[in-house]
């Protein structure tokens, strides 16, 4: 009896694990995938100097909200030393559920390299937002140094939306 107890539990535990496993590899794959894109426009945004295009990745509403966007998109470029040779990335999502409406949000950590410089870039969006559409998009990007970022008394600015360059030391 205890080896046919023990034989079920093994199997559904094994069951169980392999379909979650696939679910939530799944899922973090896409998410993984979706962070990715958005680094990969927000990077040709930079090659380009495009400042349109980079503003376009924002929100409707941090478009709004945000007081000196385009300076700061301007100072986000200038801070880029070097072109951009690669990156690559992580991401972490949170996502909440108000009476099946979504809203999910994306945080990409990546790391920058240019001929001259290796930098640290994350950014923060929602990729959905059923309540509010014009949400949806970027509203914060950070920028420092990778050796700034590495320092034991760095901080970065916590502004709610924009685009934060360098470190606050």
């Amino acid at each position: 009896m205890k080896k046919v107890l023990l034989l079920s539990s093994v199997i559904i535990i094994l069951g169980l694990t392999g379909c979650s496993n696939k679910y939530f590899n799944d899922w973090f794959s896409s998410e993984q995938n979706e962070t990715d894109k958005m680094c990969q426009q927000i990077i040709e945004a930079c090659k380009q100097q495009d400042s349109e295009k980079l503003k376009s990745l924002f929100s409707e509403e941090s478009k709004k909200s945000i007081e000196n966007l385009d300076t700061e998109i301007s100072d986000f470029f200038d801070y880029i030393e070097g072109s951009i040779q690669s990156f690559e990335g992580d991401c972490a999502s949170s996502s909440e559920s108000n009476y099946g409406k979504r809203k999910t949000e994306l945080d990409g950590m990546y790391l920058i390299l240019t001929e001259k410089e290796r930098y640290c870039m994350n950014f923060y969006m929602y990729s959905e937002d059923d309540e509010n559409a014009q949400n949806v998009g970027i509203y914060k990007i950070e920028i420092a140094l990778e050796s700034e970022v590495a320092e034991d008394n760095f901080i970065w600015d916590n502004p709610p939306n924009g685009i934060f360059v360098g470190g606050q030391n």
